[in-house]
């Protein structure tokens, strides 16, 4: 995959560097406005990538904020970045995946709770096309777009440098038979190789555990090392965001106070759950039974 992580992530990167710098040099939102001459709503929108900022915006903020030459290179950088093509953008995809994917591609670490269905980065492709089939039903072309771009990003599963993959699963995920019993069986062999192989940490909280925190909602949680090798000293990359897929459209939560709150319920999850093997053993159990 490309180095780039894709234009909605450069978006974060940059509009988070210009806060970051904004705040430094002692200016407050309407502050930077009065010196840009534009609207307090526009700076904002900068630096919650709700918009793109121009080659000029950037140039003229880092005089304003007294940023170095070295690092206003940087900055330009990750704005020409943020216009260019990225790799899934071949694909006819839900614009509400583009932030998640280039997430996923830049993440250091991605920490994953499901109380329903497979994650989607283990998932088999049979098991893909009945899942996306029943939320996203389209023509069979369109399916088939779709669940090829779900394996295509599970390649970073296998890219030299990968994130670290934390999973924890309610039990009633590998109970749920989805696409038959074929299907769902494959899909727990993969799912017990990729364990195995030690390619992810995989938890299973089994019933016995009794009413946990996750019963509601699936999430993920993405963090991330350092910005750029180009730029180390410029500080974290992005703050760390958690995601929640429902049934209207996509959440990001990085309010630091509530991805705090998330983070909890995870390793308390984790916690719940049983230990690498014996999660180990609860997947081919499974498997078994539904070999009879």
């Amino acid at each position: 995959m490309s180095d780039n992580p894709g234009p909605a992530v450069r978006r974060r990167q940059l509009g988070a560097a210009l806060r970051r710098h904004r705040i430094k040099a002692g200016l407050s939102v309407k502050d930077a406005a009065d010196h840009l001459l534009c609207s307090p709503a526009k700076i904002s929108r900068i630096e919650t990538a709700q918009r793109n900022p121009t080659l000029r915006d950037v140039r003229d903020l880092s005089n304003i904020y007294g940023i170095s030459e070295e690092e206003s290179s940087w900055l330009m950088a990750l704005a020409r970045e943020s216009r260019e093509r990225a790799w899934w953008q071949a694909f006819d995809y839900d614009p509400g995946l583009e932030t998640l994917i280039g997430l996923e591609g830049a993440a250091r670490t991605i920490s994953e709770f499901q109380n329903t269905t497979i994650p989607g980065l283990l998932q088999t492709p049979e098991y893909a096309n009945a899942v996306i089939s029943l939320w996203r039903p389209a023509s069979a072309a369109a399916l088939q777009n779709a669940v090829h771009l779900r394996m295509k990003r599970q390649q970073i599963l296998s890219d030299s440098i990968r994130p670290r993959l934390d999973y924890v699963l309610d039990e009633g995920v590998l109970r749920r038979v989805v696409g038959g019993v074929a299907v769902m069986r494959a899909q727990l062999e993969h799912l017990a190789e990729l364990s195995a192989a030690s390619a992810v940490d995989l938890r299973i909280i089994p019933y016995g555990a009794g009413a946990h925190k996750g019963m509601s909602q699936g999430f993920i949680i993405l963090e991330f090392g350092e910005a750029d090798e180009r730029m180390p000293s410029a500080g974290p990359a992005l703050p760390t965001v958690v995601y929640i897929e429902g049934l209207t459209g996509e959440m990001y939560v990085d309010q630091p106070a509530e991805v705090a709150h998330y983070l909890d319920v995870f390793n308390g999850l984790k916690g719940k759950a049983l230990q690498r093997n014996e999660s180990l053993d609860l997947v081919r159990s499974v498997s078994r039974t539904l070999r009879t």
